[in-house]
């Protein structure tokens, strides 16, 4: 069966809100049978082009992520607390317990943040879209990418830099 697209919402208890009923089939089948790396790297590469979006559309982002299922699945996933502008750190603990919650059900888990930090080489912070990867393999990753916004508005990304996270960021308990 084809792995397919969904949209969820968890709120800060956990529980699901809303799954669109959307169903986009798309090009990656069996991308789950892949190594820890390669899936993390396709989940980030699912979800970068709505951080993209909302950066050249809106100038930031709040806090949102992503898991591929053991199935293969993938589903976007948001975060919700209740609260209309919640602080991103609430956002991610919402999510990382979601995932905690379904971690049987899950290979790879991902939260992408918009964040600001000092890249390698480099003496001041610079703005950044940051992503956790965690897969089942032990694999884990954060993977920063610093942008630019121009004056009229051209979303400029410069080159990639990661750090391991030694991974089991949502596994462990």
């Amino acid at each position: 069966m084809p792995a397919f697209h969904q949209r969820a919402f968890v709120d800060c208890s956990g529980r699901s809100l809303r799954v669109a009923a959307e169903r986009e089939i798309v090009g990656r089948m069996g991308h789950r049978r892949m190594n820890g790396k390669a899936d993390c790297e396709a989940l980030m590469n699912d979800l970068l082009p709505f951080a993209h979006r909302m950066l050249r559309e809106h100038g930031a982002f709040h806090p949102f992520g992503g898991t591929i299922s053991r199935e293969g699945d993938i589903t976007q996933v948001g975060a919700y607390t209740g609260e209309e502008y919640p602080p991103g750190t609430d956002l991610r603990e919402v999510m990382r317990r979601s995932f905690r919650a379904g971690a049987d059900a899950l290979e790879t888990t991902a939260i992408v943040c918009d964040v600001r930090i000092t890249p390698p080489g480099e003496d001041a912070p610079r703005d950044a879209i940051q992503v956790e990867l965690d897969h089942r393999d032990g694999y884990g990753a954060v993977v920063f990418f610093p942008y630019e916004i121009s004056p009229s508005g051209e979303l400029m990304i410069d080159a990639p830099f990661a750090s391991a996270s030694g991974g089991g960021l949502f596994w462990t308990q």
